[in-house]
């Protein structure tokens, strides 16, 4: 009697560079928790999937950090990315800090 064996379908690449961004993404997301003694829940929008910007400041504000509301660059220098900018502040010592956000492909 014949064994029957199956096939998997070969990898697609989009596929694994999906599944990598999402992983690296993540590691992210529990590095900066780790670091800050966040929550990862608290740092998301994506239920732990990848850092929210919005979500962070927040969770900055909530620590008594003051932080300004995120604005668009007028100069975009970054190919595929677009730059907010926000100016956080404690104790007297101000920082402004541009973040570059990869553009959602559509």
């Amino acid at each position: 009697m014949k064994a029957a064996t199956a096939t998997r379908p070969a990898a697609d690449a989009s596929h694994l560079s999906h599944t990598l961004a999402a992983s690296t993404a993540a590691a992210r997301l529990h590095a900066f928790a780790d670091a800050t003694g966040c929550d990862p829940l608290e740092l998301s929008a994506d239920a732990g999937k990848s850092l929210d910007l919005l979500r962070v400041l927040e969770a900055m504000r909530r620590r008594g950090y003051v932080a300004s509301t995120p604005v668009k660059m007028a100069a975009q220098r970054c190919p595929g990315h677009t730059t907010w900018v926000t100016t956080i502040s404690i104790n007297g010592v101000r920082v402004t800090l541009a973040v570059h956000i990869k553009d959602q492909a559509r």
